[in-house]
């Protein structure tokens, strides 16, 4: 996402959307992309290079490619050109001010609640690099792993406001977990996410995958902004 020429280099930066819930130390959620902004445009917009130092460490609230939340676009013709971008929203009244055309932060997705009988689904999530990772798994799943199983995995499920909740990131991602269901001579595998502080999985209970939380380990590393 950047200005319309395919002649800047193309690299990985953040934009922070907004604090980490709980947090007290000012740390935010920052919001990763690939873009080709030119540099001299990078500050007024309030892009943050991602450094190799950052690619290869665990950075809390770093974020690549979620749903939510999403920083709002700033959009401009610049030097013959039109540079649009996502935008730091404490840089907002800058942008204003230098004439920039801005759209909206994306809106929070909507609370389900899962008590009505139409809810097929029921929104929980884990914590990992700083964030809540959020997904919506059918209300049988956990059925079938049974609520009791749901809490020793360290998986928690939302009352009702879904504001601190980071939906649909490719990066981080939890560890994944298994369970076999045998139902006479059916085979039933169910699979997830799981909280990544979990020492020991609970019986009956197979580990599917590691979590992912170094962006380096990502499709995303030639892309580094050294």
């Amino acid at each position: 996402m950047g200005s319309q020429s395919k002649y800047d280099a193309r690299t990985l930066r953040y934009v922070p959307v907004k604090p980490i819930a709980g947090d007290t130390t000012g740390e935010t959620v920052k919001y990763a992309f690939v873009s080709n902004t030119p540099q001299k445009y990078q500050t007024i917009v309030g892009h943050v290079p991602i450094s190799a130092v950052m690619m290869n460490s665990v950075v809390l609230g770093l974020v690549l490619g979620c749903s939510y939340p999403k920083p709002g676009r700033a959009g401009k013709k610049l030097d013959q050109r039109y540079v649009s971008t996502y935008f730091d929203q404490t840089k907002k009244l800058a942008l204003k001010k230098d004439g920039w055309r801005l759209a909206k932060t994306r809106a929070k997705p909507q609370y389900r609640n899962p008590a009505s009988p139409s809810a097929l689904v029921q929104t929980v999530f884990v914590t990992i690099n700083g964030i809540n990772y959020a997904w919506n798994p059918p209300k049988v799943t956990i059925t079938n792993v049974t609520p009791a199983t749901i809490t020793a995995l360290g998986i928690r499920t939302v009352v009702s406001d879904i504001a601190d909740l980071t939906f649909g990131a490719d990066f981080p991602k939890p560890p994944r977990f298994s369970k076999t269901l045998v139902e006479g001579d059916s085979v039933k595998v169910i699979s997830s996410f799981y909280d990544p502080s979990v020492a020991a999985l609970p019986a009956g209970i197979d580990s599917a995958g590691s979590a992912l939380t170094l962006l380096a380990n990502t499709e995303y590393t030639p892309a580094v902004a050294i």
